[in-house]
């Protein structure tokens, strides 16, 4: 039986119940809130913690790459050195990599047709047999880069840097190489046909046996190249420095090489010149 004061009031349970009920009112939205707060504080170190972590151990053996296709859409790769997603060969086609720093990683056999690596840093990177025909490696950096069997067919690799890099038996046919820098760089059997190649910097490098057909070389840097057995007929070899080259066994039928310098070049009886081209008064020297 309900108790009531003098007054009539209800006392005893109606009072209390109505006080929990205030009270439960007031502090489980703070409950809620501190608790929302503290999960999201934990999340906050959580990923402070995996950021450092990142931050110490990425720039050691991996590479973050974010990248977009040719729709537009962003994709991330987080590529190893010496290693590559799996899913890459399928899919890296295409994606503008520009800037990204892939240095030591192996990208041999990777399908990277017409795929965008603007001023990327490429050193040391492995692209044997890599499909990278019409890329754009404008200003990439491919110092001593493994490019062995690579397909770079109409890329485009204005000022690159290839110091030194290997591109054994590639494919460079059409490729745009104007300014680049091939120093002392492995082309040996490589096609070049077609390609432009004004004002590149060839010193010393290995053209052995390379087919250079109606390539254009205005302006080029060939001074002690290797270039026995080359297959260049139709170049334009205008206003070239071949100073020192090795042209033994060379082809240079209806070649231009108006204007051309080639003291102490080697030549022999098995290279051809263009009808009526005197070496000798060129400086060429001839050596069996």
């Amino acid at each position: 039986m309900e108790r009531r004061t003098p007054d009539g009031d209800a006392t005893g349970e109606s009072s209390a119940l109505s006080d929990r009920y205030t009270w439960r009112n007031r502090v489980e939205p703070l409950k809620r809130k501190n608790r929302r707060r503290f999960i999201l504080s934990g999340l906050a170190i959580l990923a402070a913690v995996v950021a450092l972590f990142l931050a110490i151990t990425l720039p050691r053996s991996w590479h973050v790459v974010q990248t977009r296709d040719s729709q537009g859409e962003s994709a991330m790769f987080i590529v190893r050195k010496a290693t590559l997603p799996k899913d890459c060969p399928r899919h890296c086609a295409g994606y503008d990599w520009s800037h990204a720093n892939l240095s030591g990683a192996d990208l041999s056999h990777a399908d990277l047709q017409g795929t965008i690596l603007r001023h990327a840093e490429l050193r040391d990177t492995k692209l044997l047999f890599s499909n990278l025909s019409g890329a754009d490696l404008e200003r990439a950096e491919l110092r001593e880069s493994k490019l062995l069997n690579a397909d770079l067919e109409g890329a485009n690799l204005r000022n690159a840097d290839l110091f030194r890099a290997d591109l054994r038996d590639t494919n460079l046919d059409q490729a745009d190489l104007r300014n680049a820098n091939l120093f002392e760089a492995e082309l040996v059997v490589a096609s070049i046909r077609w390609a432009d190649m004004r004002g590149t910097d060839l010193t010393g490098a290995n053209m052995r046996k390379v087919v250079a057909r109606e390539v254009l070389l205005n302006g080029a840097d060939l001074t002690n190249a290797i270039l026995t057995g080359a297959l260049m007929i139709e170049a334009d070899l205008q206003n070239s420095t071949l100073d020192g080259a090795d042209l033994r066994f060379a082809d240079l039928r209806d070649a231009n090489l108006a204007g051309a310098s080639l003291r102490g070049a080697r030549y022999n009886s098995r290279t051809k010149w263009p009808d009526g081209f005197d070496p000798e008064s060129h400086g060429a020297l001839y050596r069996n």
